[in-house]
């Protein structure tokens, strides 16, 4: 890894475990946009077609509650309040009908909405509006004869699909909850792998940057002391091209350069040791010849002298 600069794994380590942060936290928003996505569909396409199943069923019995209760009070103006109602709740059930089949149907759900509008068809045709029409004819016989014959049976089978529907409707939502289950766990394994990869990559990378850093600048410490003790025959070992290599190979050059001064001063040192030698044989010489030269000019004085006590003595 020393062939790598310092700067460089930095950056792959920042780099790593920026894109690893970047992951956990992607994974946490998708998993709360699944979450939410879940809970929408709960609500939306489960808890209000609950809720609209419920009225249905709610005014379906109701009407028949108010058919039921015509027989007993057969009178031309309560038997036209009931038919009010009973057209009223015709009407609001195919309201929320409509408003039921808008929403998002499963294959299943669909069959099941299918048999019910059936089933419902044959309720309102086979029982209740012949019985309304036979109670506003005063016909009460003939009324009651088709309650007691169809009430029931046509009843039930409108019973039996609705309940089929809401059943359908919790076991969906059933399914929902144990997908988003599922992808909790799915969602939490990859986020801990993804710490426990993160802190594992740190941790190996960071001990291996430090440690190829520490032994490095501490090679270049030794070496540095040693110069100062002014040691240079020690030996710096560089590999790698990282900036701390860069540091030992130019405290390698340095030592080299340092090498080479010395030698050219030890060169300098020795040559004017020899010159000084020789200078001091010159003034030796000259020291020896100066002094035959005084001797000389002292005997020339006195054969002066004596040339001159001669001449004296002439004269």
């Amino acid at each position: 890894m020393n062939h790598l600069k310092i700067s460089t794994r930095l950056l792959i380590l920042i780099g790593v475990l920026s894109a690893l942060l970047v992951a956990i936290g992607a994974i946490g928003l998708f998993g709360m946009s699944t979450t939410n996505a879940a809970f929408n569909s709960v609500y939306v396409d489960r808890m209000i077609p609950v809720g609209q199943l419920a009225d249905v069923q709610r005014l379906v019995l109701r009407n028949r509650m108010v058919i039921t209760e015509s027989l007993v009070d057969s009178r031309p103006e309560s038997v036209a309040d009931d038919f009010k109602a009973i057209a009223a709740n015709v009407k609001e059930i195919d309201g929320v009908w409509a408003a039921y089949m808008a929403t998002r149907l499963t294959p299943e759900e669909a069959q099941l909405a299918k048999a019910f509008e059936a089933s419902r068809v044959q309720f309102l045709d086979g029982v209740l509006r012949p019985m309304q029409e036979a109670l506003r004819k005063q016909d009460v016989e003939t009324a009651k004869r088709l309650h007691q014959e169809k009430m029931d049976t046509l009843y039930d089978a409108v019973r039996n699909n609705i309940s089929a529907l809401v059943k359908l409707q919790f076991d969906e939502g059933k399914k929902e909850f144990n997908a988003a289950v599922e992808r909790y766990e799915t969602i939490r394994t990859a986020s801990i792998a993804a710490i426990v990869l993160g802190i594992a990559f740190a941790v190996v990378f960071g001990w291996m940057l430090v440690r190829g850093i520490s032994r490095a600048l501490g090679e270049a410490i030794d070496t540095a002391s040693a110069v100062a003790e002014g040691n240079l025959t020690r030996n710096i070992t560089t590999s790698g091209k990282d900036e701390v290599a860069l540091l030992l190979q130019a405290l390698s050059h340095m030592q080299d350069g340092l090498r080479r001064v010395v030698g050219a001063v030890r060169q300098g040192s020795e040559a004017v040791s020899t010159a000084s030698s020789e200078i001091a044989e010159g003034n030796q010489d000259l020291s020896a010849r100066t002094e035959a030269q005084a001797s000389a000019l002292e005997e020339t004085a006195a054969s002066m002298e004596e040339l001159s006590s001669t001449v004296k003595q002439n004269a």
